[in-house]
């Protein structure tokens, strides 16, 4: 974990309790349940008491739901940091004080106040850490800046579960492996250059999640890639279930079987559809007779690098991506820059809601060649070994 991702942890949770009221609203509910205790038969008092319930409730369930907006690994790494205050712990809290049986409410008071203290009191602190944090987190970035490639860069964020790596030195070089390969034939592909090196920008051990610098077309494509396979995915899902409809509903062991060829059928044409929008969209850099084979070569790469992202999310692993530099620099970009970078965000938060609709990944949705999970490889990243077909 680095400096940015804990300040924006720090953000998302600070944000989702005071952007939709929660904090107000807590408040405001102490003071009527306060004066509700104080007078137990004035009906206005109860009243208000009941509307300012209803008015917490539904912040609270805003809180949630604004914390959702944030990318997956920001959600989590706040959950782990800071589980006490997270919209979801909150909105507990505050259902439990109000389905206690009997319901008391010189009972119920304390605890409300309780909570709205608590809460108060937290995010007073963490508003606190994350202006210290944002200052010295963003001094650096400017202090960096000079160090990046000239074109604006993204973060591409990957989570791999525990399970894939057993935290074996082996299992992990396997994985920065791909991944290098990975960026490397997106990146040459996407913008005709190779790279030097991917800049590894985070590091951190637990489910192994590490961070990687790109172009904004290299951004874009691995996006690309993680959107199909996600889609494939849930299509196999639903595939997977209506086969499980049709058993129980007694269809004939032909039947049955059929639909299980749909699975390969399913995963192919998903393969097939995301490489042929990768090639209209950069061809033209390689429309030369002396680039064509390159080229070429390349979309094999990138081929290559479809069939890992789908092991990889297949496993379980999280795939994300992120803007860097500071507000004063993203008020600067050039239009066509920002246009790239709009295209970025929308196909990032489809991605997002196709992870959340996809649902647990603990145990894997395909059965893949094993070897595809290190992609089959050598260890030397030459240009050859790149652009080689996996068997995936």
């Amino acid at each position: 974990m680095d400096i940015e991702q804990l300040v924006d942890a720090l953000e998302a949770i600070t944000d989702s309790i005071k952007e939709p009221g929660t904090l107000d609203a807590l408040k405001a509910l102490a003071t009527a349940a306060t004066e509700a205790h104080a007078a137990l038969q004035d009906a206005a008092a109860m009243t208000k008491f009941e509307e300012r319930i209803a008015s917490a409730r539904t912040s609270c369930q805003s809180s949630v739901d604004y914390l959702r907006e944030y990318p997956r690994r920001t959600q989590r790494l706040a959950a782990e940091l800071y589980p006490r205050i997270i919209p979801l712990n909150i909105q507990s809290r505050f259902n439990n004080i109000f389905s206690a049986q009997p319901f008391i409410i010189p009972t119920a008071e304390a605890r409300i106040k309780k909570l709205s203290d608590d809460i108060s009191t937290q995010h007073a602190a963490l508003s606190s850490l994350y202006n210290k944090l944002y200052e010295i987190a963003h001094s650096s970035s400017e202090q960096n800046n000079n160090n990046d490639l000239e074109s604006p860069n993204q973060q591409v964020h990957v989570a791999v579960p525990t399970e894939i790596t057993n935290d074996d030195l082996q299992a992990l070089g396997k994985v920065s492996r791909d991944w290098a390969l990975i960026a490397n034939s997106l990146e040459e592909y996407t913008t005709g250059s190779k790279p030097k090196a991917v800049r590894v920008t985070s590091l951190s051990k637990g489910s192994f999640e590490f961070s990687f610098s790109m172009s904004l077309e290299g951004a874009f494509a691995i996006l690309l890639l993680t959107q199909a396979v996600v889609k494939i995915l849930q299509t196999v899902k639903k595939n997977r279930e209506r086969i499980d409809d049709a058993r129980e509903d007694g269809y004939t062991d032909d039947v049955i079987n059929q639909m299980q060829e749909q699975d390969d059928l399913f995963v192919q044409k998903g393969k097939d559809q995301v490489i042929r929008k990768l090639e209209q969209r950069y061809d033209h850099i390689w429309k030369s007779s002396e680039s064509k084979a390159r080229g070429n070569e390349l979309l094999n790469g990138c081929r290559n690098s479809l069939n890992r992202v789908l092991s990889y999310i297949n496993s379980g692993s999280d795939i994300d991506v992120s803007h860097t530099g500071t507000a004063e620099e993203e008020d600067a970009v050039e239009s066509d820059i920002q246009s790239l970078r709009d295209q970025i965000d929308k196909l990032r938060l489809e991605v997002e809601q196709r992870f959340d609709a996809l649902g647990d990944r603990s145990s894997p949705i395909l059965v893949l060649p094993e070897a595809t999970l290190s992609g089959g490889e050598s260890d030397s990243n030459t240009d050859a070994e790149q652009s080689k077909p996996d068997s995936a």
